[in-house]
């Protein structure tokens, strides 16, 4: 499992990182990966799945070899008395 929670701003520079992740984790297992998407972006799985894409040789399975799970972080502050 991998999760991310960087800003939209910052994934340009984690894409490289996380694909070539998933390029050297493909020569050394079969199994597949999850991917937690805990950003504020719409349609975070849409948006990975496009940047993964581009960074990935062309014949990488990336629907059958990653999950991509939209998630959403929420921080509740209590009332300070």
């Amino acid at each position: 499992m991998l999760a991310t929670s960087v800003g939209k701003g910052a994934l340009k520079f984690i894409f490289p990182v996380i694909a070539k992740g998933l390029s050297l984790r493909r020569e050394k297992t079969d199994l597949p990966l999850d991917i937690i998407i805990a950003e504020n972006i719409r349609n975070g799985a849409d948006f990975f799945l496009k940047e993964l894409k581009k960074l990935l040789p062309k014949n990488f399975d990336l629907d059958k070899k990653v999950g991509l799970i939209e998630t959403s972080i929420g921080k509740m502050v209590p009332i300070m008395k």
